[in-house]
C-alpha cells in the first residue's frame, strides 16, 4: 500500500485551515462567497482522498 497516494498532509491542511468553519453556500454567502467556494472545493478533495484512504484500507482487513 502507498500511503503517498492518499494525501494525508492535505487532508490535515484542510483541518488545520478550515477547522470550526461553517459552510454556506455560495449562492447565499454575500461577500464570503470566494472564500465559500474554496472551502467547498477544499473539502471536497479532502473527503475523496479520506474515503480513498478508508477504501483501501478496508480492503486489507
Amino acid at each position: 500500500m502507498k500511503t503517498n497516494n492518499f494525501r494525508f498532509a492535505q487532508i490535515v491542511d484542510f483541518f488545520s485551515k478550515y477547522s470550526g468553519a461553517e459552510y454556506i453556500k455560495p449562492e447565499k454567502a454575500g461577500t464570503e462567497k470566494e472564500y465559500m467556494e474554496t472551502l467547498y472545493k477544499q473539502g471536497s478533495e479532502a473527503r475523496k482522498n479520506f474515503i480513498n484512504f478508508a477504501k483501501q484500507t478496508s480492503r486489507r482487513i
